[in-house]
């Protein structure tokens, strides 16, 4: 472990949720910096480093290699790469030829998300189950048989797997809960207030694009939100809606404003796009069990003006801006601040031994930045 020599002694402003703002004085906190070892191992730290996971007691990092269909496992206590694990893309224990979601269920099992099957798979590659969305049934549903473009697995008695389904015909997404043991699906209504639907964006007549949303499992909650707005939907872990959570900060938007044009043409719709980047773009709230707060980072980008970049939808982005808020555990907003050390929000991050852990590509090695905060009340 090293030092950075960064400790920030800082005045801030926050604003609670229904509560007047307040000033927080000698809000500081350091960072540290964790390198691995690879032992010569190529990680893939490209697209593909959001797509990790940790084990229960957070001792052990897996994070999704796709130059090889393979799964690395790096010790937190050792700091270097133990093994990876590989799978097959066909054939019976196939798993797909990319990888879009991986999951820790214990010590020797992973749920695999592809773009068209998941499965549960041990780490000799074996398909312990498959997970047929198509082949469900239910009463009342509509988009019965469709596959999810996002799903996590949770265990009750039985193993319960929830599903995010795009429609992006009628521009809404749908959340599914499906009981494996009795192939059963139902529907859940995740947005009473259409705030996926005010973010769908079409261009060229057929071309979409969607929100990201996010789905997880944490501190008794599944946990629904988006990139756009701050709202956090949660659901007890029977899938009944509980409640939809937002708040209000002062250094940063609730949301993206919603869209008065959002079908045209290419140039029209991609400068629509970008304006929303540029407004505020929110990543999934992580539960810090240690001190029962969320930590959520956000960001606003900058881009230059003058030229494209690859896709042509974007230009260069010349800047990223990245904002931390800091939750209660009943989601009020206790503390927020721009993170000067952080340049981009996508990678991964989770809360470990009460401070925050965001994984970093530092010149083609696998590492971490470990702040500590002090004051948070």
């Amino acid at each position: 472990m090293k030092q950075f020599l960064f400790l920030i002694f800082i005045n801030i402003l926050f604003s609670c949720h229904n509560k007047d703002n307040k000033e927080v004085s000698k809000l500081f906190y350091s960072v540290d910096t964790l390198i691995i070892n690879s032992d010569e191992r190529i990680f893939d730290l490209g697209g593909f480093m959001i797509t990790s996971d940790l084990d229960k007691e957070k001792k052990l990092f897996y994070l999704y290699n796709d130059f090889d269909l393979s799964i690395d496992q790096i010790s937190f206590d050792e700091e270097k790469f133990i093994e990876k694990y590989s799978f097959d893309p066909e054939g019976p224990n196939g798993v797909g030829t990319h990888l879009l979601g991986i999951q820790i269920l214990n010590d020797s099992l992973f749920f695999l998300k592809s773009f068209n099957k998941s499965a549960i798979v041990n780490k000799k590659g074996y398909v312990w189950q498959r997970i047929n969305w198509m082949k469900s049934t239910s009463k009342n549903i509509v988009n019965i048989g469709n596959i999810p473009r996002i799903e996590i697995a949770v265990y009750k008695k039985d193993l319960i797997v929830y599903g995010l389904k795009f429609d992006y015909k009628n521009k809404q997404v749908s959340l599914a809960k499906l009981s494996v043991a009795e192939n059963l699906e139902k529907p859940i209504d995740i947005d009473p207030k259409n705030s996926f639907e005010n973010y769908f964006l079409t261009y060229e007549g057929s071309k979409f694009l969607a929100p990201q949303v996010f789905i997880s499992s944490q501190n008794g909650f599944i946990m629904i939100s988006h990139e756009f707005s701050n709202e956090i939907i949660l659901l007890d872990n029977n899938g009944d809606l509980k409640k939809i959570v937002t708040y209000k900060s002062s250094i940063i938007p609730s949301r993206a404003e919603i869209p008065t044009i959002k079908d045209g043409e290419k140039e029209q719709i991609s400068k629509i796009y970008q304006g929303m980047l540029e407004q505020i773009r929110f990543e999934a709230p992580v539960w810090d069990e240690v001190d029962r707060r969320y930590f959520r980072l956000s960001s606003k980008r900058i881009f230059e003006q003058s030229s494209k970049n690859e896709n042509g939808l974007l230009s260069k982005k010349l800047n990223n801006e990245v904002f931390l808020s800091v939750l209660d555990e009943n989601f009020e907003l206790i503390s927020e601040l721009k993170i000067k050390e952080l340049a981009e929000e996508r990678y991964k991050y989770f809360a470990k031994n009460g401070k925050l852990w965001v994984s970093q590509n530092f010149s083609d090695e696998l590492g971490f930045l470990i702040f500590s905060f002090k004051n948070i009340k």
